[in-house]
């Protein structure tokens, strides 16, 4: 899955954005494509809410497809992953 991960990441943003993007899926579910957060409907990866999973096609346990919906979600909000990540740094959120 994290190769998987890596080799979109290299293609969509180029190989100096893989740190970020790592950092981000570490620190929302470690890794985890069935992390759920108790307190929200955050879940998988990227930890989207279910209204987030709703503007990317709906929500799915495929780790694959949680990829490619936060490559595209990162896309969409941040450009970049290390802005992202930026973002996260000063809200605790991406």
């Amino acid at each position: 899955m994290q190769y998987y991960a890596f080799a979109k990441v290299i293609e969509t943003f180029g190989e100096n954005e893989w740190y970020y993007f790592e950092k981000i899926i570490s620190k929302e579910s470690n890794w985890n494509h069935l992390a759920k957060n108790p307190n929200s409907s955050a879940s998988g990866l990227g930890q989207f809410l279910s209204s987030t999973y709703e503007q990317y096609g709906g929500y799915t346990d495929d780790p694959y497809r949680q990829i490619d919906k936060t490559i595209l979600y990162i896309q969409d909000r941040y450009t970049l992953p290390s802005e992202a990540w930026k973002h996260h740094l000063l809200m605790n959120w991406y």
